[in-house]
């Protein structure tokens, strides 16, 4: 049974009277991005948003590009190579044994595992990361980081880079997005 015409105008009307009750979306905060107590989970989060070239930074790739340059002087791979086009950025990503992953980016080419380190020791269950790894990357390469103020890694086949090297990379395409976007917050927090 259809509704009259009557009754079809009266729940249009009642609709378009609600849409002034929506809520636009909020604008993010630098508390937004990094919000947790533990040292590890805000950095962790913080690292989610700028490496997302999606998010509302404004800052595109900065941040993936650093985090290339990072991996690509750090390894064998030619700088001619890539790491890929971000797919996905997933935070506490749980395994099959309901460990978690820092961080996972998966990019058309990789899956890249990253855990964060901060004044705590590299005592993950990394065999474990990478079973779920290999169970996930569907023919993707796999590629596992510990991110620490040391730059260090202590677990077989994770590759160390510290915060410093990051920072480093980071700093020269700030630097250029602040001369064409000079008003970003973000860029500026970001420094």
């Amino acid at each position: 049974m259809g509704l009259t015409n009557s009754a079809f105008e009266y729940f249009q009307k009642i609709l378009k009277e609600a849409e002034k009750f929506k809520f636009p979306i909020r604008e993010k905060t630098f508390f937004d991005t990094a919000i947790r107590n533990h040292y590890e989970n805000p950095t962790t989060e913080l690292l989610e948003f700028f490496l997302n070239p999606l998010e509302t930074h404004e800052l595109g790739e900065v941040f993936w590009q650093a985090f290339c340059d990072v991996v690509i002087a750090k390894t064998k791979l030619s700088p001619k190579q890539t790491l890929g086009q971000i797919e996905s950025i997933e935070r506490e990503c749980m395994t099959h044994s309901s460990n978690r992953i820092d961080l996972v980016i998966e990019t058309d080419l990789h899956l890249l595992l990253i855990e964060a380190k901060i004044y705590h020791s590299q005592n993950n269950p990394f065999e474990d990361y990478e079973i779920y790894a290999e169970k996930r990357a569907n023919h993707k390469k796999i590629s596992g980081f510990i991110l620490s103020i040391s730059g260090k890694s202590e677990a077989k086949n994770w590759l160390g880079i510290s915060y410093q090297q990051f920072v480093n990379a980071v700093r020269p395409y700030l630097a250029e997005q602040m001369l064409t976007n000079p008003m970003n917050k973000w860029n500026l927090f970001a420094r």
